[in-house]
């Protein structure tokens, strides 16, 4: 007959397993209640984990693809505020110095026009504008500045008009200045001349809204707000009141064509925003789905969690209960 007493060897290692495999159920099933998904994720995908890996993949690549169109998305948005500053800033100057010169209000053209250097300043600043370290209007040169300073460019143009007979004169050296590869291009254009990348989508899609200083539409714009400058501040040969005047109007007529040029270009920007806009839906659409197809392999009922979480509490309280029940068992203790 085995003595009754301290439980022996066989008992003490049966019941240190059945604490450890509780244990471990109870962490297990306690991680998967607070996480929501099952720890086993091979049982869980019936064996076979290929599917739930290529799910993950794509979840992955699509989280690329989100953020790919997401900076895509803050860049045309600023690349289209930057255009409407442009706008903003030429359009002050095309109908109001032209409705001064055509009355020959010679002192409402000039207080208009007195304006024009400061305009080309915030004009400039705005085509330097950036999207954090990317130079959004100098092409694929996106760690440079797109353009030189106002002062710099104007003080070229300044200098090229001086030797200018007349308006007339004057008129085409700042056209020369913003159309030569001598001129504008290599001294005030101060990115590449080459595009910056497009946007990649993932069925393919290309998406190109990047818009460079050196654009027909902004030098226009630059062009004509400097034409501005030059009638207001005078500067060539004969630069009477009457030649300013002819300047003032001649330049304010392409202010306004450089206005509908930068709307045009504005209206391309805003296509690109569009469709953006509409890969941003599909991209999250595809995310959701993913998402949905990963739970549904992975995913833990709350429910079924909580019942098990009870179940093994309860095999835990009982285990704890018999050992000390055990523990406390002597011959004279049974005797009793």
């Amino acid at each position: 007959m085995n003595p009754i007493g301290v439980p022996d060897l066989l008992t003490n290692g049966q019941t240190a397993r059945n604490v450890s495999r509780v244990s471990q159920d109870l962490a297990r099933v306690s991680q998967e209640l607070s996480s929501g998904l099952k720890s086993n994720l091979v049982e869980a995908s019936g064996g076979d984990p290929t599917r739930l890996y290529s799910l993950e993949r794509e979840l992955r690549l699509n989280e690329v693809r989100q953020f790919s169109v997401s900076q895509a998305q803050g860049r045309s948005g600023v690349t289209q505020a930057a255009l409407g500053q442009v706008q903003a800033t030429v359009s002050e100057f095309g109908p109001p110095l032209l409705a001064a010169v055509s009355l020959n209000d010679a002192n409402t053209a000039n207080i208009i026009a007195g304006g024009a250097r400061s305009a080309f300043s915030e004009m400039v600043s705005a085509l330097n504008s950036r999207f954090g370290d990317r130079s959004l209007f100098a092409g694929a040169g996106t760690g440079a500045a797109a353009l030189a300073d106002a002062d710099t460019i104007l003080a070229e143009v300044g200098a090229l008009v001086g030797g200018a007979a007349d308006a007339a004169e004057a008129l085409t050296l700042i056209d020369d200045y913003f159309n030569d590869p001598t001129g504008f291009a290599a001294t005030g254009f101060l990115g590449s001349p080459i595009d910056a990348p497009d946007v990649r989508l993932d069925d393919g899609e290309r998406i190109s809204f990047a818009v460079r200083a050196d654009a027909p539409e902004i030098r226009a714009a630059l062009s004509s707000l400097a034409a501005v400058v030059v009638g207001a501040e005078g500067g060539f040969a004969d630069d009477s009141k009457a030649e300013r005047q002819l300047l003032l109007g001649a330049a304010g007529r392409r202010v306004i064509a450089a206005t509908d040029q930068i709307i045009n270009l504005r209206s391309g920007v805003g296509v690109a925003e569009e469709r953006l806009d509409e890969a941003a839906v599909r991209v999250e659409a595809q995310e959701s789905m993913l998402q949905q197809a990963r739970s549904s392999i992975i995913a833990r009922d709350p429910f079924e969690a909580a019942t098990e979480l009870t179940a093994v509490e309860t095999q835990v309280q009982a285990i704890f209960s018999i050992t000390a029940r055990l523990s406390g068992l002597t011959l004279a203790n049974f005797l009793r």
